[in-house]
């Protein structure tokens, strides 16, 4: 089998959220989706549940899982950080992880990670929730990999917040909303050609 293309696993991502409307099962495969993509050993999620309180979501393995629970405990760690902040984060070495979260850090390098990355899920500038991604080998992120990282914590957003039973008849009155807005577009471009005496 050929080995699909960060383009391919972001499409195919994509693709689930506008097949399903299983949050839980779409997540799971947006995250083994995401892994492949950014060549990562596991991918997990944690989000705000509210009041301060913090939830796993998803992960792709049981050190993930582990490794987000921890962080919850302990209230601090690269996924506690990053929603405090809502900017991404990047340690790439066992001695940097470990320099900057102590306890949580040496938890990261036994459960055998040695970089970690980790991107905001923002809503309406709000950050939510956080996409983690963890490498066993010490390495430096590209940006065009942070880009693609972040594209999947927009998808994974995305997937969470949008209504679970979105009818067709909700459909077509979106549609309609956004038909209205490009009339309302449309019409203030035309006085403005006639303001201006524009030809275009």
């Amino acid at each position: 089998m050929t080995p699909k293309t960060a383009a391919q696993s972001l499409a195919d991502a994509i693709a689930l959220c506008v097949a399903l409307d299983d949050v839980a099962g779409v997540l799971v495969a947006l995250l083994q989706e995401c892994a492949s993509a950014l060549s990562a050993d596991a991918v997990g999620v944690l989000v705000s549940a509210g009041h301060s309180e913090l939830e796993l979501l998803s992960s792709t393995s049981h050190e993930a899982t582990h490794l987000e629970l921890y962080q919850i405990q302990q209230n601090r760690g690269p996924c506690i950080e990053v929603l405090s902040t809502g900017a991404e984060i990047a340690a790439t070495s066992a001695e940097e992880i470990t320099t900057r979260w102590e306890d949580v850090g040496r938890v990261v390098i036994d459960a055998g990670f040695r970089s970690v990355h980790a991107v905001p899920m923002q809503w309406h500038g709000e950050t939510f929730g956080v996409l983690s991604a963890f490498s066993a080998a010490e390495r430096t992120i590209s940006a065009d990999e942070s880009l693609l990282q972040q594209a999947f914590a927009n998808v994974a957003s995305l997937a969470i917040v949008t209504p679970s039973h979105f009818t067709t008849e909700k459909l077509r009155e979106r549609v309609q909303t956004a038909l209205l807005g490009r009339a309302v577009i449309e019409q203030a471009k035309g006085v403005l050609r006639y303001r201006e005496g524009l030809s275009y």
